[in-house]
């Protein structure tokens, strides 16, 4: 007595005819090469983009400008600037190992335009101090970004 064998493709193909069995097909094939192909190049990984500390002093949101809020960090660390939220993630990702030891509150950029419209815009770009401003925060105690009035003030946190 001969046994049919069926498999999920020739159940597709009769179910659905010739046409689901070749999407089905690509289908597998396109989610193992998204499984394996690497990162995007303008990606954020290994070590690049890595949190290295705080400055030491605490400031509010007029720093001039971007450059002047990195010019702090480079201050602090050579060859930093301030963070990304994107940076910090990408150094919990990675285990640095000082991420894991940061604890407290510190300005962070959200990379968008000091033009943008309230309330997210880093303060202005960095140029505005006051409390109708925001900026963005990270919060290494509870592993989140927030706002931030810019009349406060904080260690920015640096990245290289």
């Amino acid at each position: 007595m001969k046994t049919a064998s069926h498999t999920g493709f020739d159940f597709l193909k009769s179910a659905f005819g010739k046409g689901a069995v070749v999407f089905a097909f690509f289908a597998v094939a396109l989610v193992a090469y998204a499984v394996t192909y690497p990162p995007q190049p303008n990606a954020t990984t290994g070590v690049e983009g890595m949190p290295v500390g705080f400055t030491s002093a605490a400031y509010n949101g007029d720093n001039n400008g971007y450059g002047g809020a990195s010019a702090l960090c480079a201050a602090a660390y050579s060859n930093s600037h301030v963070c990304s939220a994107e940076e910090i993630v990408n150094g919990y990702e990675n285990n640095a190992p000082l991420v894991e030891t940061f604890s407290g509150i510190g300005w962070i950029n959200a990379n968008t335009s000091e033009s943008l419209t309230l309330p997210t815009n880093d303060c202005g770009g960095w140029n505005v101090s006051a409390n109708t401003h925001f900026g963005a925060v990270w919060n290494f105690n509870a592993d989140l970004a927030g706002l931030q009035q810019c009349n406060t003030t904080r260690s920015f946190v640096c990245c290289r």
